[in-house]
């Protein structure tokens, strides 16, 4: 298989070279390139591949239809919005992303955002860089800023391997 790398993943080329050389010894090519963003050379530098591997860079559909014999493209990071994903169909190529990367740290983000919200944060920050609130004037936090101690706040996750 030729495996094709279009953009760092942010490891150490001497992490790259050992992952590589593993890949190497299994009978496979592996080449790996800096990210550009320019179609005729991301069609020269992937026309030969069989796997493409990416992590967040756009991939249109005019360079994956020129890779006439691309079996499979794997997306290092969670979302697959951008690639085209009607051209990879099209051309028979299964792709596939990091699903459940970083599941736990974006849950712990809505929740810390939900409080940030119900709690105005935002609004009380620009008051505060305002000079709207300070020591003098700090009457106006409590209109502003709620306790929610009584309240119950959360999120409902359908699949059960998902759940905190």
């Amino acid at each position: 298989m030729n495996i094709v790398l279009l953009e760092s993943l942010g490891v150490t080329s001497q992490t790259l070279q050992s992952y590589s050389k593993e890949l190497e010894n299994l009978g496979h090519t592996f080449t790996a390139y800096e990210r550009t963003d320019d179609t005729a050379t991301l069609i020269k530098e992937s026309a030969d591949a069989d796997i493409l591997m990416i992590a967040n860079m756009p991939l249109s559909g005019e360079v994956i239809r020129a890779c006439k014999h691309l079996k499979y493209i794997n997306i290092a990071f969670t979302g697959v919005d951008h690639v085209d994903l009607k051209a990879a169909e099209e051309m028979g190529v299964k792709v596939s992303n990091a699903s459940g990367y970083s599941t736990v740290a974006v849950a712990e983000l809505t929740l810390a955002m939900m409080l940030d919200l119900l709690r105005n944060v935002p609004q009380i920050d620009a008051a505060c860089r305002r000079g709207r609130i300070g020591r003098k004037n700090s009457s106006h936090l409590r209109h502003w800023s709620y306790r929610h101690q009584s309240r119950s706040i959360g999120t409902r996750i359908r699949s059960p391997r998902y759940c905190l």
